[in-house]
């Protein structure tokens, strides 16, 4: 994973729950000038980090509050300012916010963060001798303890490590190679080997070999020819993990559209942004002169702009329009045409037809029949159901919390609705213009909010990419789509007596 975005972001982000693994993972960034943390971790006590390489992020990673008993082991930390970070430091004149992870044996780290570069191998930010003394790590010098002076703490004779025997710990062998820097590990040629499978569902191993497939066709310099990895995709084109893949890639291009009309659409978008900040302005003007002639004519005339620059994008974005919904009429052919046998490739057909069925059609909402297809699917287990099931959840929109845990087998609950918190029921309504979308779209409500809301954007796969909290009375919302991806995403209008979902599309 490589951060690429100068602004402030994490690589992985947990925030809640417990017994997170995270292992094996490679985070970089882009450049040593960002403030980005590679794994940064909120209230989640009894995780696992091991195995993975930091590098060049501001801070590899961070307990940003309590975290008992996370095991801390075989990471690589090389990072431009904190290696291990706990606590977060206030602001001047305030307390250090401090928090702990549980006493540690050193186990395998290595610390080569630059002290003249005003970082730490280690930091805990807390000034409480207890939250201190509960995330010490035990060093053992035969375990790498020669990177461990570069610490800091904030109680008085105290340190982040302890010289004492700890419990040498030796990543297995390829764990933390990942696909950093281009190099395969041991894991990704297990599985184009096929003497390795992943997890214990079928799914599973399914789900991985798409990964590897995809990374191989992105970067093919990886699949030299006569290796396991060529022989791999000559394979694998024939199955359903070649042609599902295959067809995201087409879908991908089909969302993009033409290079020259995204960029000319581009241009119109920039020019129409340019129109609206210059018609605020005018609009300001008029709260305190509402019958200045002069005002009131150059609004009119700045209405008609914005309206011809709109009607220019518009006729792009028909033409866009007519190219992608024709594509996707012939993928939904060739989605038909794939002969599937398992649960979790049934489910993956089927969210792809619902999707491709909706763009076709230029569809925002569901149909009642798409809605029965896609209910059962959602609420399977993902480790049986595969990447179909998530797929499935994002394209309801719905309020429904999955219980995967239960849905796994492995305890008990189901799956239940979060009602709104009024028994009065409204129908809420937007739309969102332009849609298909290039750097930024305009979020239009039927009618104000009656009470606070919230607007979230989710990728295909229910990830939250986007969410702004709405007070009450908006009517409209700007939104800057220039850091999102081009794909299809799923815009949620949520209040406490409704919840409203459209199907809407980035390209540039």
């Amino acid at each position: 994973m490589t951060l690429i975005n100068p602004q402030e972001g994490y690589g992985i982000s947990v925030n809640g729950g417990g017994a997170n693994d995270l292992l094996g993972n490679f985070l970089t960034a882009s450049s040593q000038v960002n403030l980005q943390y590679g794994i940064a971790v909120g209230q989640s006590s009894g995780g696992e980090y091991g195995c993975n390489i930091f590098d060049g992020t501001r801070t590899g990673l961070w307990f940003a509050g309590p975290n008992d008993f996370s095991d801390i082991k075989g990471n690589d930390f090389n990072n431009f300012f904190h290696g291990l970070q706990v606590g977060n430091g206030g602001a001047p004149g305030s307390p250090n916010l401090g928090g702990f992870t549980g006493r540690q044996s050193h186990r395998g780290n290595t610390w080569s963060t630059d002290p003249a570069a005003t970082g730490w191998g280690a930091i805990h930010y807390s000034q409480l001798f207890n939250e201190v003394f509960d995330s010490q790590h035990e060093v053992d010098f035969s375990d790498g303890a020669g990177y461990y002076t570069t610490q800091k703490t904030f109680v008085p004779n105290t340190n982040f490590f302890d010289d004492e025997s700890g419990d040498p710990y030796t990543c297995p062998q390829g764990a933390n190679s990942g696909l950093a820097n281009g190099q395969l590990s041991t894991l990704e040629q297990g599985l184009a080997t096929g003497s390795l499978s992943i997890g214990t569902f079928a799914a599973e191993n399914w789900t991985a070999k798409r990964q590897l497939y995809h990374f191989l066709i992105d970067n093919p310099s990886q699949a030299p020819i006569g290796s396991v990895y060529a022989t791999f995709l000559t394979n694998q084109a024939s199955t359903t993990i070649g042609k599902f893949e295959d067809m995201q890639t087409t879908i991908n291009t089909m969302l993009a559209g033409d290079a020259s009309q995204r960029a000319q659409l581009g241009i119109y978008m920039s020019s129409m942004k340019t129109k609206f900040d210059e018609a605020k302005v005018i609009e300001d003007g008029l709260i305190s002169q509402p019958n200045n002639s002069t005002l009131l004519a150059q609004r009119s005339a700045k209405q008609a702009e914005i309206a011809m620059v709109a009607g220019q994008a518009q006729g792009v974005e028909n033409t866009m329009l007519a190219a992608r919904t024709a594509a996707a009429s012939q993928l939904l052919a060739s989605n038909a045409a794939i002969s599937v046998s398992t649960i979790f490739e049934t489910n993956q057909k089927t969210a792809n037809r619902i999707m491709l069925e909706n763009i076709a059609n230029n569809q925002t909402e569901l149909t009642t029949q798409q809605v029965a297809d896609l209910t059962p699917i959602a609420i399977q287990c993902p480790l049986e159901g595969g990447e179909g099931v998530y797929m499935a959840r994002a394209l309801l929109g719905n309020e429904i919390v999955y219980n995967d845990y239960s849905a796994c087998g492995m305890g008990n609950g189901a799956q239940y609705i979060q009602g709104p918190i009024s028994s009065e029921t409204v129908e809420l309504s937007f739309n969102a213009y332009p849609n298909p979308a290039n750097e930024f779209t305009i979020i239009e409500l039927n009618e104000e909010l009656e009470s606070d809301g919230e607007l979230s954007i989710m990728g295909i796969l229910g990830t939250v990419v986007y969410s702004e909290m709405l007070t009450k009375e908006t009517k409209s919302v700007p939104v800057d789509l220039s850091n999102l991806s081009v794909g299809t995403y799923i815009i949620s209008l949520t209040t406490p007596i409704g919840n409203s979902t459209k199907l809407f599309i980035v390209n540039r």
